[in-house]
């Protein structure tokens, strides 16, 4: 387990346990076994006020940043404000943590632990799994990517698509012609004219979309095309 501080000045006291992926805060007990490799458990799904960061797993070993609070000792500056001049540097710039056993964690500015006295909650609804995010990447990807129309044109003949004659034409493919054909005016007239002027073709463009429906084609067909490798 990897730890990481972000100090925190606030009268609070923080003291902590680990026993495997359960880490009992201040006496209250989150068991993060279910986060699997690459997944990520947003901070606000737990019910700890000193968790920060997301709670993640790389490389077998589970990612936590936590609050480390502390408290100045009363060092006054010039304008009357309490400074944090007196507070060790350890405190202030805290040391990242590897934990390979069980126990109470000491470390500079942590309590000491006192013993599990409850168990904290999880909404484990919000753990972003690997499958979650790759979706996500996709979704973001197929609305902002866009390739050249030359490019376009060479994947729709490698993959036998169109002709290499209706490539090289200037006008739109002769094997979408029917498909563009059978629309109604006036979006048949802007579909040829975009088409004319086009340098770069979006993922999202509405063409795309009349040609998939029509061709039948999966969304994965469409990635291929352009250019989305897993």
């Amino acid at each position: 387990m990897d730890i990481v501080f972000s100090p925190l000045r606030s009268d609070d006291s923080l003291s902590l346990h680990v026993s495997g992926d359960t880490v009992t805060f201040n006496g209250i007990s989150f068991n993060f076994s279910q986060i699997a490799e690459g997944e990520i458990l947003p901070a606000s799904a737990v019910g700890c006020n000193m968790l920060k960061g997301n709670v993640t797993r790389s490389g077998g070993a589970l990612q936590l940043e936590i609050l480390l609070p502390y408290s100045p000792a009363g060092d006054v500056n010039g304008d009357g404000e309490i400074t944090d001049m007196d507070v060790p540097e350890a405190i202030r710039f805290p040391a990242p943590l590897s934990i390979s056993e069980n126990g109470p964690i000491s470390a500079p500015g942590l309590s000491e632990h006192q013993g599990i006295t409850g168990q904290g909650t999880i909404d484990w609804s919000k753990l972003v799994t690997v499958a979650h995010q790759k979706q996500d990447r996709l979704n973001e990807w197929r609305a902002s990517t866009s390739i050249p129309k030359l490019e376009l044109l060479l994947n729709l003949v490698k993959a036998e698509i169109i002709s290499e004659e209706s490539a090289m034409s200037s006008d739109i493919p002769a094997e979408f012609v029917p498909i563009i054909d059978a629309m109604p005016n006036p979006p048949r007239a802007e579909i040829r004219i975009r088409w004319a002027h086009l340098v770069d073709v979006p993922r999202s463009s509405p063409f795309v979309g009349i040609v998939q429906n029509a061709f039948g084609w999966t969304d994965e067909t469409v990635d291929g095309l352009f250019g989305w490798e897993d």
